[in-house]
């Protein structure tokens, strides 16, 4: 039993994760979208910091020849040598590379706001990526919680079931109830027919009731009635068959081949001929008579073929082989 249980809820266990397929599926593409807003992250972080760094290097380089520029300025300034238009011209070339220096700073500081509003609006989708994933898993929380309840009640159910004993041990113990019953009616039943003088009823009513006693089973009862039926000449042909019938389940084999007899002689028209002959070589087989029942499948196959008697008659001689 503890078996059965364990197996049962390792079943119920991989429904739980088999009906739950979505859930997490969701959050795997979650976990991958936040994987790739953290990589994109990490690189405009990389470019800023590389952008920072090359704009602190044209500033050093900026300071250092607007200051050599100056110095060489006041040095021809100050020599007797140079004309004021040579002055003019070394003023206007350090102004014009003082402006390109300021274009390039500006296109630097341009480059580096941009991607500073990237890294501001991926740390904002970041942020909301993370509370969806967070809502998501409670939800995940909630829904598997609800699932084990539902699995605890089931488990419960199935050891309910286990101590009130399963569905099969019921029907095995109805239907020993059953046999026990019917066995006390028979019983009962030939006890009254010992009583009963059949001479007082009609022939006709004899084998009414001999029919009857045949399809409960009660052969006992029946060979008393087919018997009677029988020694007064009321339908003898097949009172024999069916006394060949009742000899043949009790496994008086003997005694079937000669009521089996008995029949065919008086009408061999009968609708139950087919069987007639299978029995009768088949009680020949329990007899270890092969020859007779040969001949008996022979001509059940001959005078048959379409029966279904036939095609057992078939089956039995090919393993006779």
């Amino acid at each position: 039993m503890k078996n059965y249980i364990i197996g049962v809820i390792a079943c119920a266990s991989v429904s739980f994760l088999v009906a739950e397929p979505s859930m997490f599926s969701a959050a795997e593409k979650k976990k991958n979208a936040e994987q790739e807003m953290r990589k994109e992250l990490f690189n405009l972080f990389t470019t800023v910091k590389s952008i920072q760094e090359s704009q602190e290097g044209l500033q050093s380089l900026f300071d250092s020849h607007t200051k050599k520029l100056q110095e060489i300025y006041i040095k021809n300034k100050e020599s007797p040598f140079v004309t004021h238009k040579f002055l003019q011209e070394r003023e206007s070339e350090i102004n014009s590379t003082i402006a390109e220096f300021k274009v390039t700073l500006n296109d630097n500081f341009k480059q580096y706001d941009e991607n500073f509003d990237k890294i501001s609006g991926s740390l904002e989708a970041l942020g909301i990526l993370i509370q969806d994933i967070n809502a998501q898993q409670k939800k995940e929380i909630v829904s598997m919680q609800e699932q084990i309840v539902v699995l605890q009640q089931q488990i419960k159910d199935i050891e309910v079931k286990a101590r009130e004993g399963s569905p099969k041990e019921k029907l095995e113990d109805s239907k020993q109830s059953s046999q026990k019953k019917d066995s006390k009616e028979i019983k009962e039943t030939q006890e009254e027919i010992q009583k009963v003088d059949l001479k007082t009823m009609k022939k006709a009513d004899v084998y009414k009731e001999a029919v009857a006693f045949y399809s409960k089973s009660d052969y006992e009862s029946a060979k008393s009635y087919f018997t009677y039926c029988y020694e007064n000449n009321y339908k003898p042909a097949t009172s024999s068959y069916y006394l060949g019938e009742i000899a043949f389940k009790g496994k008086q084999y003997e005694d079937a081949i000669r009521f089996y007899k008995e029949s065919a002689t008086r009408y061999d028209k009968a609708s139950y001929m087919p069987n007639l002959l299978l029995h009768t070589a088949e009680s020949f087989v329990f007899l270890k008579d092969s020859a007779s029942a040969k001949k008996f499948f022979d001509t059940l196959i001959s005078l048959y073929p379409n029966s279904k008697e036939a095609k057992v008659a078939k089956q039995s001689l090919a393993k006779m082989k």
